[in-house]
């Protein structure tokens, strides 16, 4: 496979990223007034990109937080942190993040490919020193997810009961809070049932 993953910052690659995904979730996702252009959470985050030689098929988000630099992920508002349905992300000084913005061009979403960006998902936040990663999606894509990373090795939980506000302009969506082992010393834990990573009862 010629196609490569990687964090970019190259103006070019970033702007076919960016009308890649705004394609992407308006004709997939019935989104019709999404913007895809680049946004704060963008600024703020590491983009990686998948590519075919100079041009771009696709790429992902990754925003993160760690003891040591605090700060909001996309998902977090108000009315919802994450820190409160899993403390001990603060106990143990955890860093984690969340992915979004996952997209490819229609063409490339194989099987090998789906699985080499998870992979490069996986590695990537790996290499920001995050050792869990946060993921909303709706039923299919979730379950989707769930069985790419156990194809990998990863462990990967739906929180079914644990309540997302929805994203703005996303309200017709389902939305289903994940979380990804991505460090090997978190390997195959459960969110709710490992003592190092233990969801409060709501």
């Amino acid at each position: 496979m010629s196609i490569r993953f990687e964090f970019s910052t190259d103006p070019n690659l970033l702007a076919q990223y960016y009308q890649i995904r705004e394609t992407c979730f308006r004709q997939q996702l019935g989104i019709d007034s999404f913007d895809g252009s680049e946004d704060v959470h963008d600024r703020a985050g590491h983009i990686l990109i998948a590519r075919d030689g100079d041009r771009c098929i696709g790429g992902a988000r990754i925003s993160g937080t760690a003891p040591i630099n605090p700060a909001r992920l996309p998902m977090e508002c108000d009315d919802f942190i994450l820190e409160e349905h899993f403390p001990e992300l603060t106990q143990q000084g955890i860093s984690y993040c969340q992915w979004t913005r996952l997209a490819l061009l229609p063409e490339h979403r194989t099987a090998e490919v789906l699985r080499a960006q998870c992979l490069a998902l996986i590695k990537g936040s790996a290499e920001l020193n995050y050792s869990y990663a946060f993921n909303v999606a709706g039923t299919i894509r979730a379950r989707l997810y769930r069985r790419l990373h156990t194809n990998l090795g990863y462990g990967y939980e739906i929180c079914n009961h644990i309540s997302i506000p929805a994203e703005n302009g996303f309200t017709d969506l389902e939305h289903l809070l994940s979380v990804a082992a991505i460090k090997p010393e978190a390997n195959g834990l459960a969110c709710f049932d490992s003592p190092k990573l233990t969801q409060r009862a709501a």
